[in-house]
């Protein structure tokens, strides 16, 4: 089934850069393949019946809780709160506005479950923030470009709620498998932002701030400082599940922001309009890929692809060498959920049959899909990064580049020690983390 799978993809492709949106392309594709292996009138049966049960679902809930309750707490001020707090603690360092901005990153992402929201809310304060201070403009771009993957690997995360969508994995795990993989990939970003600033000299330190200032800061951030307590408390003790932690956050970001009257409730309507639209977006690629998923399943082409694979006799490490090269190329060129969805159900049953644990490659392929977010040509960072400088591209790649090492690094340091993403849930219980 070499040749129907090699002919999908090139349709496909042809498709895409045709300017047709990801779930349109994924979806005639898969449409068309059922009209002509099943009729036009049970084709069309099929499809719709694919496309109610693939949103059906109660995990894939989450997304569009956790977009809103994002939405809301963004609107309430919550990104210049959490800079803010970061500063006042650390500002006097030594690259100490580097090190408040991966803070805030890392703070905001564990709200949002967003990799573009991290990267636009918390550049919109820290970009202006740091070149005030004397910071080379590259630097500044790539520390906010590199704290906003953070965004997919926090939990919440959009990127592991697909993947467990369509692989079956606890979406709990993966949220705990990303707590110190998120965590040490935050430091080591922040080792090497202080290294550069050492480097280069070129920056100004702030005034180290009273204790009284900081407590303040403290005071005023709390509540968004609280948002990612109540999801990843909720979830690892057990008391709510991943969608009932986004429920508890939405209801949590409505009562907050309201009794601080930070959003107003006219307000409320736009904020509901863009998760709207957000979600929205996510959820027809799921739709798109599901009918196409229906295909591949038809035709076997997942088990000819492990087959093939077999046949080769590689060693597992060179398979996912290659793997990770082709996501690597993918990311050049597609959004997270888009590659998620074209990739997984043919990579997964291949990851499982060469021995690997799903749930540790969940988490590796997110920091796959880090990389993904600040690739040219596509990364959908830096264009976020771009629109807030108002700069060329060129400069911001050139301050992301380092952070790409870095990453490639942590990849090779998660597939020696996979115990760093697997311990958390083993704590936990969770069967699949072995």
């Amino acid at each position: 089934m070499q040749y129907p799978m090699a002919g999908g993809i090139a349709i496909m492709i042809v498709i895409m850069f045709g300017g047709v949106p990801i779930f349109a392309a994924l979806g005639m594709l898969g449409s068309a393949g059922l009209f002509f292996l099943l009729g036009a009138d049970l084709g069309l049966a099929q499809i719709s019946a694919i496309s109610i049960k693939s949103l059906d679902n109660f995990t894939l809930l989450a997304i569009p809780l956790y977009v809103l309750g994002g939405g809301i707490l963004v609107a309430g001020g919550v990104g210049k709160e959490l800079f803010d707090v970061c500063s006042k603690w650390i500002g006097h360092w030594p690259g100490g506005a580097t090190l408040a901005t991966i803070g805030a990153c890392a703070v905001f992402a564990a709200i949002s479950g967003s990799s573009v929201a991290t990267a636009a809310s918390i550049g919109m304060i820290a970009i202006p923030e740091m070149l005030k201070r004397g910071y080379k403009p590259e630097h500044a771009f790539g520390v906010v470009g590199a704290g906003g993957t953070l965004g997919i690997l926090i939990p919440p995360s959009a990127a592991m709620i697909i993947y467990s969508t369509l692989t079956d994995e606890s979406t709990g795990a993966l949220f705990m498998g990303g707590v110190i993989p998120g965590i040490v990939l935050a430091g080591l970003f922040c080792v090497f932002s202080v290294a550069l600033c050492y480097k280069t000299g070129c920056y100004e330190k702030e005034p180290r701030a009273s204790w009284s200032m900081r407590m303040i800061a403290i005071k005023d951030s709390i509540w968004g400082i609280m948002a990612p307590v109540i999801v990843i408390g909720g979830i690892y003790s057990g008391l709510v599940t991943p969608t009932e932690a986004a429920a508890v956050v939405v209801v949590y970001a409505l009562i907050v922001s309201m009794i601080r009257g930070k959003i107003k409730i006219r307000s409320l309507n736009k904020i509901f309009r863009e998760a709207t639209r957000s979600s929205t977006m996510i959820l027809m690629i799921v739709v798109g890929a599901m009918i196409l998923g229906t295909i591949t399943t038809f035709l076997q082409i997942p088990q000819d692809v492990c087959a093939f694979v077999g046949q080769l006799a590689w060693p597992p490490w060179a398979v996912m060498v290659m793997l990770c090269f082709i996501y690597f190329v993918l990311g050049c060129f597609l959004e997270v959920v888009s590659i998620e969805m074209i990739t997984l159900p043919i990579v997964y049953p291949l990851v499982i049959q060469l021995g690997y644990n799903g749930l540790w490659f969940g988490v590796f392929l997110v920091v796959l899909m880090e990389l993904a977010l600040i690739t040219p040509p596509v990364g959908l960072n830096l264009y976020v990064i771009q629109g807030i400088a108002k700069t060329g591209i060129g400069s911001i790649i050139k301050g992301i580049w380092p952070y790409m090492v870095i990453m490639l690094i942590f990849l090779v340091i998660l597939y020696i020690w996979p115990d760093m993403i697997l311990l958390l849930p083993a704590t936990m219980g969770y069967g699949g983390a072995k």
